[in-house]
């Protein structure tokens, strides 16, 4: 098997918690989606948001990682792209989070009390 496929694959076995509790929320999401129709497109998009990041980042992180030891990138080039690798993961997991959020709080009726 090819090296790299077995990066990404050890690499995800190590966020497969994460990759599930992710398919628990799109499926829930469908499962709710007759009943709450706004709140389940958000969870749905935050979901594949987080499904897709996750994989993204996992497989991209394997590439720099297998790249960068088996050929001629220096040690800040692996970093830097690392780092980008990071922050672009971070910002996207923080938007879901956004959608999350609106997803608890969307049409939500207030309770009238004190």
């Amino acid at each position: 098997m090819n090296d790299l496929l077995v990066l990404f694959l050890t690499q995800l076995a190590g966020q497969s918690p994460l990759l599930l509790a992710y398919l628990v929320g799109i499926v829930l999401a469908l499962a709710f989606r007759p009943r709450y129709p706004r709140p389940c497109a958000f969870t749905l998009a935050a979901m594949g948001l987080l499904v897709l990041t996750l994989l993204g980042q996992t497989l991209l992180g394997a590439y720099v990682v297998y790249r960068g030891a088996g050929l001629t990138w220096e040690a800040g080039k692996v970093g830097r792209v690392l780092m980008v690798n990071t922050l672009a993961g971070s910002l996207i997991r923080a938007l879901a989070l956004g959608l999350l959020l609106a997803a608890v709080f969307v049409g939500r009726e207030p309770d009238g009390g004190g």
